[in-house]
């Protein structure tokens, strides 16, 4: 019997690209999955799209909340999976994403399980792929920072229930807590050298407000004991994942 997975959007007012992201699960290969959508009252067309797609949602609600992790938690309390994720409403999954991460965890279970990632432009154009590897626990902590990119990201019931789900204190990088933490007690972390997700890069995006997701790092760092600069150690590990996407970097620097 092949895992159940949940996926949770939350979103608001995001009417300009929530309809490619229940596209991107809709045309997913692998059907056993429940998509679950969050609004935080959007007062723009959201909620219209949503009805429009709700024969294909297992759950919706829109109602004021207290921030993106607030609406994320609240909707894997609604959720029945073995398997979690959150795609925000401006992210995309490969149509074979889902299968992809069903047979891994079929092949072994897992706590968590990540791949690599396609950043795009506001229009849905490939800027470049950003890649990882299989880190440790101590390669994480040595870099101070989660190299991978939140929606090609994948976790158990159990972890995320083990964690208590999204830290709500934090508004801009509390996944960043969660992934954290998880490297520290998962048992089995898998990663897939595979693309799984495509991250929308634009004006409008929370991860954009560089100086609110700074404040807010400086607490975490605080909080997690990852305050100073990185280690030789720490330097190393993060020269081998600069050269391993030496390309993206260039292109980054050259605005493409």
């Amino acid at each position: 019997m092949p895992p159940l997975i949940s996926i949770i959007t939350p979103v608001y007012n995001c009417e300009n690209f929530l309809t490619e992201t229940f596209a991107s699960l809709q045309n997913q290969s692998f059907k056993n999955f429940e998509h679950i959508v969050i609004d935080g009252g959007s007062t723009d067309k959201t909620v219209d799209l949503i009805k429009s797609n709700q024969a294909q949602v297992a759950y919706w609600i829109s109602e004021k909340d207290n921030g993106m992790y607030n609406a994320i938690n609240k909707g894997f309390r609604q959720a029945k999976g073995e398997i979690l994720a959150y795609l925000n409403a401006d992210d995309l999954y490969f149509p074979d994403t889902l299968q992809k991460v069903a047979n891994a965890y079929q092949q072994e279970k897992f706590d968590l399980l990540y791949g690599n990632t396609e950043y795009m432009d506001e229009h849905g154009n490939k800027r470049f792929v950003y890649k990882n590897s299989a880190y440790s626990s101590k390669s994480i902590f040595s870099i101070k920072r989660i190299p991978f990119a939140q929606p090609a990201a994948f976790w158990s019931r159990e972890l995320y229930n083990s964690l208590g789900g999204f830290d709500e204190n934090y508004r801009l990088v509390a996944d960043s807590k969660f992934f954290f933490q998880a490297f520290q007690t998962a048992k089995t972390i898998k990663f897939l050298p595979e693309q799984l997700a495509k991250f929308r890069l634009h004006k409008e995006a929370l991860s954009s407000n560089s100086e609110n997701m700074a404040v807010e790092r400086r607490k975490l760092d605080k909080e997690l004991g990852l305050q100073g600069k990185r280690s030789f150690a720490g330097t190393v590990e993060e020269t081998k994942i600069k050269l391993l996407n030496w390309q993206a970097f260039i292109n980054r620097l050259q605005g493409k």
